[in-house]
């Protein structure tokens, strides 16, 4: 993630100051822009994260707040906060925890906020670089059972169902599917056919897992290539090494 901050505001106070120059200090390339949808859509596409000071008047600018929540969505990108914990919540209220980058309650110094602000983004350069995941089954056990085992070494998303996965998909490519067999409505097999049939989609890596092993159920989906088969039933450690060994092979086609 590139270290280029936008700092929205009416008014850049003494604080706002020192808080960007300690974070161009730390790396931080810093600009600046009023509260107006029309100027922040301007020099958006400079920057790679938002920070906003939620005083009384950015709380009331609900076009505003809600302009930075569709656009941290649509984009993957962060919003940071400042501010006194009554103005921070009603901020909160409107943007959901998924965009936010970090939240930085007041009384707090500059340099406390590019060192935390500093530590964030570094982690989040990190969990980039790991490989990236979807995870596909109708139980919601299973998905959080299932991202809990990967998400020490990967970058871990769930969903539901195919439908919310093909979905996903039209924004995100992800480095591998584990896609379950059996779900109701459209199946793991009927699923991975539609991913073959796409050519925005057809050289993602799917792998089933699933509590299917009788070899009709096998058979049915060999014909469209996935690049595995596990079973649910499969001891954690066992899932993890054989889609760690998936990926170094991959990396040695290279």
């Amino acid at each position: 993630m590139e270290k280029r901050i936008l700092f929205i505001g009416d008014s850049v106070s003494f604080i706002i100051n020192a808080i960007m120059d300690a974070l161009r200090r730390s790396g931080f390339v810093c600009d600046s822009v009023t509260s107006d949808v029309g100027a922040i859509s301007k020099i958006n596409n400079k920057s790679s994260m938002f920070f906003l000071y939620a005083d009384e008047a950015a709380v009331d600018n609900n076009a505003v707040l809600v302009f930075l929540r569709d656009l941290c969505i649509e984009e993957d990108k962060k919003l940071f906060l400042m501010g006194y914990p009554d103005d921070l919540k009603k901020v909160m209220e409107l943007v959901p925890e998924k965009v936010i980058g970090g939240v930085f309650e007041r009384p707090i110094n500059a340099k406390e906020i590019a060192d935390r602000m500093t530590m964030i983004v570094d982690d989040k350069k990190q969990e980039i670089t790991r490989k990236h995941i979807l995870v596909v089954d109708d139980s919601g056990t299973m998905l959080r059972t299932i991202k809990s085992w990967l998400e020490p070494k990967y970058q871990v998303s769930i969903v539901n169902s195919a439908a919310n996965a093909l979905s996903f998909l039209e924004m995100k490519q992800p480095d591998l599917i584990l896609l379950d067999y059996e779900m109701p409505v459209c199946s793991g097999p009927q699923m991975l056919q539609m991913l073959r049939s796409e050519i925005r989609t057809e050289s993602i890596p799917v792998i089933f897992l699933t509590s299917k092993d009788d070899q009709e159920s096998v058979q049915k989906v060999l014909s469209l290539k996935p690049q595995g088969y596990l079973l649910k039933t499969m001891a954690p450690d066992q899932i993890i090494e054989i889609i760690d060994k998936f990926f170094i092979t991959e990396e040695n086609k290279l």
